[in-house]
């Protein structure tokens, strides 16, 4: 609840896409958590929910432009991992 509060105070669109995946954040995939992650351009106007079991390395390849739908806003920052 406490992420759902801190993402609705940015104004964020991303709230009902959270609510969709957060049940994916319990998953255990085997032995490795998947995390859902919230991104937000360095802009502060854009925001990318998104599931992986390494944030470090695909924030990386966000900000590297491997990712089709976050290339173009580019450089991003990991606003919440849950």
């Amino acid at each position: 609840r406490l992420v759902y509060r801190a993402v609705a105070r940015t104004g964020c669109r991303a709230v009902a896409a959270l609510r969709r995946r957060r049940a994916r954040a319990n998953v255990r995939v085997g032995a490795q958590m998947v995390y859902v992650y919230i991104l937000q351009s360095v802009d502060g106007e854009h925001f990318y929910v998104g599931g992986t079991q390494e944030l470090r390395g695909r924030l990386a390849k966000h900000n590297a432009g491997e990712v089709r739908h976050t290339r173009k806003l580019k450089p991003w920052r990991m606003k919440t991992p849950i």
